[in-house]
């Protein structure tokens, strides 16, 4: 991993009381050991967190927020000073979203651009804990690491990882989501980034199929031998069939089929898979998982679904006849007469 920039600020206010106070940095975090250990334990947590899921979404554009406006500003630059007015501007425009909200917390709001199998930018907010975990350097600038104190990385309160290749290309849900399930963090969360939403079951069955389970490696047998990709395939289709209303969890399969929860999450990182942890699997592309496998008058056809009406179509007007367009096929079947007939 690499670590480009790192800053952190604090937004001060109990839980149950309204009004909130911001101690922010002037300038980011020297980038050492202590640093990039941080920033890497952060970005794994956001993958691996209990109990948790990701949700995908992109900025709202029709919202007039200041986040995504001097994100954008930033992005632009790419320059340091850009970034700490980026992360002193963002973190003004959510301490006006939670000084009013008496269920609100504060805590310390990490902003860390890292390279880590592709460009990110990751933004957490960690509560306070026992001890300071970040204290005012001697200069007074800037918070710097506290390397003695533990940060309780399964009480993350939220945290939001942005795909800078995605969001260059505005190609699909750059933004990414960890959801805690805690509605009063996660709605203002949300709000102060600026997310729109964008649950699309079709798009996540696809790369389920397509993009994970049609390149990862299969599990092995009781005897220790892979699975064959066919065979696995129509294991999980089933699995996800039996599931009540087609919910797939990743982690679910993962430890349904590899014994380890984190095996496809982790594939999905270090691959940079754009598909939310938990979603309603696609009828449709859930067919398409195993290949159409049909005997009837001792004829027996074995072709992928998306072969049906391209290769192999039922004909016209004749419901009885099935035509299959195949070169290499005539060549076989008359191969294999003449070779009778001889």
């Amino acid at each position: 991993m690499k670590v480009n920039h790192l800053i952190v600020h604090e937004i001060v206010k109990n839980v149950r009381e309204t009004g909130a106070k911001l101690v922010f940095s002037e300038s980011t975090i020297p980038i050492d050991d202590k640093a990039e250990n941080l920033v890497k334990e952060l970005n794994t947590r956001y993958s691996n967190l209990k109990n948790t899921k990701i949700t995908y979404a992109t900025f709202d554009y029709e919202e007039d927020r200041d986040f995504p406006k001097e994100f954008d500003k930033y992005y632009k630059s790419k320059t340091k000073d850009d970034f700490i007015k980026f992360s002193i501007e963002a973190i003004k425009d959510l301490k006006t979203r939670i000084e009013g909200r008496a269920p609100a917390k504060g805590g310390y709001l990490v902003f860390a651009e890292f390279e880590d199998y592709g460009k990110f930018l990751g933004v957490y907010l960690i509560r306070n804990t026992t001890g300071m975990l970040f204290n005012k350097s001697d200069d007074g600038k800037y918070f710097e690491i506290n390397p003695t104190i533990h940060i309780d990385f399964e009480k993350i309160a939220m945290a939001c990882r942005l795909n800078y290749e995605r969001y260059e290309k505005k190609d699909g849900r750059y933004l990414g989501f960890i959801d805690v399930k805690k509605e009063e963090v996660s709605k203002f969360f949300n709000e102060w980034i600026s997310s729109k939403d964008q649950e699309d079951n079709i798009s996540d069955t696809k790369h389920l199929l397509y993009d994970i389970l049609k390149k990862i490696e299969p599990p092995k047998d009781e005897e220790g031998n892979l699975i064959q990709t066919n065979i696995f395939l129509q294991e999980v289709q089933e699995f996800i069939k039996g599931s009540p209303n087609r919910i797939v969890e990743l982690k679910t399969i993962s430890a349904q089929f590899y014994q380890d929860e984190d095996v496809i999450p982790t594939y999905v990182q270090e691959n940079n898979i754009s598909i939310n942890s938990q979603f309603k699997a696609d009828a449709g592309i859930l067919r398409k998982f195993v290949n159409v496998n049909v005997t009837a008058e001792k004829i027996t056809l074995n072709f992928p679904p998306k072969y049906f009406r391209n290769k192999v179509r039922i004909g016209g007007d004749n419901a009885d006849l099935v035509i299959i367009e195949s070169e290499a096929l005539v060549t076989k079947i008359l191969h294999e007469i003449r070779e009778d007939e001889q």
